[in-house]
C-alpha cells in the first residue's frame, strides 16, 4: 500500500498478511525549510494504542523501518502527523 501527502491524516484501511511489514518513508521539504517533522503511527482499527511507531525529525530523504506484532488478516491504518514537509509512505509485507 502507498500512500502520500504533505500533512496530518489517516491511511486507508489495509489487511495485515504477515504478521510483519516494513514502512518506506521519503520526506521532502516544502519551500526552503529545513527542519521537516514526520510521525508514523499503525493501530489496529477499531483500538485506542498503536501497535507500531516511528519519527524523523529534521532529517530528509528515504528512511525504512519495521513494525511486528500485527495480527494476520487483522485490519490496520497508518496515521500520519507532519509539518513542513511533503512525504510519501509504502508499507510492504515482510515474509
Amino acid at each position: 500500500m502507498r500512500f502520500s501527502g504533505s500533512g496530518t491524516g489517516p491511511s486507508e484501511p489495509f489487511t495485515a498478511s504477515t504478521s510483519s511489514v516494513r514502512v518506506e518513508i521519503t520526506i521532502t521539504p516544502i519551500a526552503s525549510l529545513t527542519h521537516p517533522g514526520y510521525t508514523w503511527y499503525i493501530y489496529r482499527v477499531g483500538a485506542s494504542s498503536y501497535t507500531c511507531q516511528g519519527e524523523r525529525s529534521a532529517q530528509m530523504g528515504s528512511y525504512v523501518d519495521y513494525c511486528s506484532g500485527l495480527t494476520v488478516g487483522a485490519d490496520y491504518y497508518v496515521e500520519v502527523f507532519a509539518h513542513d514537509c511533503s512525504w510519501q509512505t509504502e508499507i510492504t509485507a515482510v515474509s
